[in-house]
């Protein structure tokens, strides 16, 4: 068999064993969704031993929620583990409360700050919030004003509600940027139009 034959068969049997694993990875989701956490995580299972990235993040949750299986953390960390060392941005998210919150590992700030830096890097709003959080209080990182503006903005523009409701404090307050108070406002109110109940309280003294 020619080289360029053999190449196109493996590239089609490539593609073949994607699609089969999107498949199975679907049938899990719509299982899960239908409140069959036994054939979800049956599908997931077999994804995730495998190596299959977003299977390993949603074993990670039926672990950490306690569905199907007995709630366990450190399980749940270990699939996260899993999925984050390769590069899924959730599951390294989770990793990083796991971290932060030392639920099934012991608890350390500073591996919670560098997955939660992986995760922001990839865009994950969520992250991003609570790495600016980090560097505004100064657990586990030097305290940083302009690391965590930098990182609630960027959250805040993905309509993250607590990343808008801090900015806008920060702004009409004067706490590590010039005091603003229509950029303030700006920002409560967004946080507010999305349902974040101190920001609509805020907006509600605001212009009472």
């Amino acid at each position: 068999m020619n080289r360029i034959l053999t190449s196109a068969i493996f590239s089609l049997t490539l593609a073949c064993s994607s699609t089969v694993l999107a498949q199975d990875f679907q049938s899990g989701e719509e299982a899960y969704s239908a409140g069959d956490y036994a054939g979800a995580f049956k599908e997931w299972w077999l994804l995730a031993e495998q190596g299959h990235l977003r299977a390993q993040m949603r074993l990670g949750d039926m672990f950490a929620n306690g569905q199907y299986v007995t709630q366990n953390n450190a399980q749940a960390a270990k699939w996260y583990l899993s999925s984050a060392e390769v590069g899924n941005a959730e599951a390294q998210y989770n990793l990083g409360l796991i971290y932060s919150e030392g639920e099934g590992v012991e608890q350390d700030d500073t591996k919670a700050l560098a997955w939660l830096r992986l995760s922001a890097n990839q865009g994950h709003a969520e992250a991003q919030y609570n790495l600016g959080a980090m560097y505004w209080t100064g657990l586990g990182a030097v305290q940083n004003v302009e690391e965590a503006l930098k990182w609630y903005h960027l959250s805040a523009e993905q309509e993250n509600a607590n990343a808008q409701n801090n900015l806008g404090w920060m702004y009409l307050e004067g706490e590590g940027v010039d005091w603003d108070f229509d950029v303030g406002v700006k920002w409560l109110r967004s946080a507010a139009e999305l349902g974040h109940a101190s920001s609509q309280n805020s907006m509600g003294l605001l212009y009472r």
